[in-house]
């Protein structure tokens, strides 16, 4: 596991050094399943994302991704007080480390969709919005 200052240096580094055209779809490549980007909907979402990459800069990525990295409020956690709900993919990256945050927030909920990476309300909008809904008429923030 990265130090929290580290987190993110390897996107860092691929903007930087290969560019947004080149980089930004093996970053968001690598944020779903491997078959996803091979579906009718993963190539149409994946182009949707990358559209727009000519307008891009990198160093204005970095920046972001750089403001992210000494960012933990991982102590804070159980003063939320509302209701959280976390979603993950199976091979989410952020699996471990979701289901660690969860259990410090006394009214949090977590799912894993089957299957899925790190953008599972992509690769699995149907199961996504499932849960979402599921969960905000179990709390009542919507009707049943």
């Amino acid at each position: 596991m990265c130090k929290a200052g580290d987190r993110y240096q390897s996107r860092i580094d691929g903007y930087m050094n290969e560019g947004v055209p080149r980089y930004h779809i093996q970053h968001l490549t690598s944020l779903v399943s491997k078959e996803f980007p091979q579906t009718k909907l993963g190539k149409y979402l994946l182009s949707f994302h990358t559209e727009m990459d000519s307008r891009l800069r990198a160093p204005a990525i970095a920046e972001i991704f750089r403001a992210l990295q000494n960012r933990d409020f991982t102590a804070r956690l159980p003063e939320l007080k509302m209701p959280v709900l976390v979603v993950n993919g199976e091979f989410d990256n952020a699996l471990t480390r979701s289901r660690e945050m969860t259990k410090k927030i006394s009214d949090a909920e977590h799912h894993t969709i089957p299957g899925t990476r790190h953008a599972c309300c992509l690769e699995d909008p149907v199961m996504f919005d499932e849960i979402v809904l599921s969960f905000l008429k179990k709390r009542g923030f919507i009707g049943a």
